[in-house]
């Protein structure tokens, strides 16, 4: 599914013209370059869009479908104050505005994923790119917001604070764009209904979602957003699965990680088997190397700096050796402690020195605490 359709099925109606927009994908540059910009790009206003223009009179400020000049004027109709009629409208707005940024953020999202469940997530270059787009977004609905309310009430408007983010890298929205048309407008109108805030737990909009999707796009959905798939792809970041390999363990970890877990060692014992015999004995010794911590550890600080994982054995040993050094030095009872920790400062630092050797990056490029 292309970037404008699905714009076109997040958006659902009611966005005023200039205000619609949708996102055209790029791919990030290499780490080693400035990453393209992601672009939004205004479309035509909708026929509908145009004929409410067209009827409304010179002087109309049109949002979201509501002539406002003519409901303040109803409103003066009604006998309201001018501070009572300035809150309703700029409430008004604001809900309106609110839903726009929510849409606008969802469709952001998907820029957030690779292109299959099943890859590595994007690089930080890619993910910084679309923290700036979503921070020009929100500065441009702001604009707009007290552009109109200055339009409206002159030097009496007063503009509500900067809105804060719905997602972030810390708290991303949901993967949806894989799923048909109509099921990416329900879930999103009932997400918008239940979570305004933008504060549902990933595992609350899991639940939502079973009750919402077919099993089978559930089961999509699960594999996508899930805490648990969450977590494994950033664990598998070094193994770069195929689909099938991924399926496999996935299954395999559902079970493991699950509250009731496998039923009994024999039950472990099978699942293992099945999950070594499609994997292969290579694939799954590879597999078990990640559930070693020592070296899960370093994968993660190599993946954030966008460092060669194929280095992770190399800086592993490294680490390990600095360890086994250092701890002989406090186990030397002989010493005294001002001197042991002089001497195991020093060997910290050496051997920080060696993994960025190592990793051929300059010094000071990673913080020393990832190093070692």
């Amino acid at each position: 599914m292309n970037a404008k359709r699905l714009w076109l099925v997040l958006l659902g109606g009611g966005i005023a013209a200039g205000a619609v927009f949708f996102l055209r994908l790029v791919k990030p540059a290499a780490p080693a370059n400035p990453p393209e910009p992601i672009r939004l790009l205004p479309p035509a206003a909708s026929a509908p869009e145009l004929a409410a223009t067209t009827a409304a009179s010179p002087a109309a400020v049109v949002r979201f479908g509501v002539d406002l000049r003519a409901e303040i004027a109803a409103l003066r109709d009604r006998g309201l104050d001018e501070d009572g009629i300035r809150e309703i409208i700029t409430n008004e707005l604001k809900g309106g505005y609110a839903r726009e940024q929510y849409r606008m953020e969802m469709l952001l999202e998907q820029a957030r994923y690779p292109k299959h469940y099943w890859e590595p997530a994007l690089p930080v270059e890619a993910v910084y790119e679309l923290e700036r787009t979503r921070q020009g977004e929100l500065a441009r609905i702001d604009q707009e917001l007290n552009g109109t309310l200055t339009e409206l009430f002159g030097a009496d408007a007063t503009p509500p604070p900067a809105r804060a983010p719905f997602f972030s890298p810390d708290s991303p929205g949901p993967k949806i764009d894989f799923l048909p048309d109509a099921a990416q407008k329900q879930l999103t109108d009932a997400l918008w209904a239940r979570d305004p805030d933008g504060r549902m737990s990933s595992v609350d909009r899991l639940d939502l979602a079973r009750q919402m999707l077919t099993p089978d796009e559930f089961a999509l959905y699960t594999k996508w957003n899930s805490p648990a798939s969450t977590a494994l792809s950033s664990q598998l970041v070094s193994f770069q699965p195929t689909q099938a390999e991924y399926d496999a363990i996935f299954t395999w970890q559902s079970v493991a990680d699950s509250a009731d877990g496998f039923p009994n060692e024999q039950a472990r014992a099978e699942a293992a088997n099945e999950l070594k015999a499609a994997l292969g004995d290579d694939r799954y010794a590879a597999f078990q190397h990640l559930q070693d911590p020592a070296y899960q550890t370093v994968v993660q600080v190599l993946n954030r700096w966008s460092l060669p994982l194929s280095k992770a054995d190399a800086v592993l040993a490294l680490r390990q050796s600095a360890i086994s050094a250092m701890d002989a030095v406090w186990q030397d009872t002989a010493t005294p402690d001002e001197e042991k920790s002089a001497r195991v400062e020093k060997l910290r630092q050496q051997y920080r020195q060696q993994i960025t050797d190592q990793l051929g990056v300059p010094a000071g490029l990673v913080p020393d605490d990832d190093l070692l």
